[in-house]
């Protein structure tokens, strides 16, 4: 939830700033389905989603070990933060366009720390943070006219500060708190199956394997019994045939 609620967010400013938009228009013609008409409600959508992900430890501690965020596995620092996404910056570092650019990595990292976004030790401040910024960036928008929207861009820097937080730090975030997580919990969902399979199949064959051993058993008892009877009927009456 808190991941397409920082998409929705940012996706409602840029609706705003470059489609003309006012938040009552977005509100009632574009995200109706989720939340109600109520003025204001979808600023207050953003903080409603704010607190689940607060109280996202007490349905961590549901599923036991199964998932694991930012805060299970690192501190929250710059260098963390983009030392887990290693290979997500990797891949921007071997596009054509990127190769230029020397030290991403270091660079990220003394942008973040500028920003002091690690200063909590709580990743989720920063979402709050980014929900901040476009609170503000959308009351700060009164004039939907094309000048009132270039005039907003050109002078607030609302947009660029958004973009930029949005796109340095917001999506490192959300791939080491939400896809990475979740990636490794399905695989050791996934690997808890298989074992649980594998036990399954070995419990069903050991059953087999005694149910056949009882009806041999069994079967063979029978047959002795069976036998046993026949020879003591034999017996007889061969010695009644002697006696006659």
């Amino acid at each position: 939830m808190i991941e397409s609620s920082l998409y929705r967010a940012i996706n409602i400013y840029d609706l705003m700033v470059f489609h003309n938009y006012t938040l009552d228009e977005v509100s009632n013609d574009v995200i109706s389905d989720y939340i109600n008409s109520e003025k204001n409600a979808l600023i207050k959508s953003f903080y409603n989603d704010i607190e689940t992900a607060f109280d996202s430890i007490k349905e961590k501690n549901k599923i036991g070990g199964l998932y694991q965020d930012f805060e299970d596995i690192s501190n929250f620092t710059c260098e963390n933060l983009f030392k887990l996404n290693s290979e997500k910056i990797k891949e921007i570092e071997e596009k054509d366009k990127e190769k230029k650019l020397n030290n991403i990595t270091g660079n990220l990292i003394k942008l973040c720390e500028f920003l002091k976004i690690t200063e909590s030790n709580d990743f989720r401040t920063v979402f709050e943070r980014h929900f901040q910024y476009i609170r503000n960036g959308i009351l700060s928008m009164n004039d939907f006219s094309y000048k009132g929207i270039i005039d907003h861009i050109k002078n607030d820097g609302t947009l660029s500060k958004i973009s930029l937080f949005f796109n340095i730090i917001i999506i490192y975030i959300v791939e080491i708190i939400n896809r990475v997580p979740f990636r490794n919990s399905i695989n050791k969902l996934l690997n808890r199956l298989g074992i649980l399979i594998i036990i399954s199949e070995i419990a069903f064959l050991l059953f087999d394997l005694i149910v056949i051993l009882l009806v041999i058993l069994l079967y063979f008892r029978g047959i002795n019994n069976l036998c046993g009877k026949i020879f003591g009927l034999r017996k007889i009456f061969q010695i009644f045939e002697l006696q006659e």
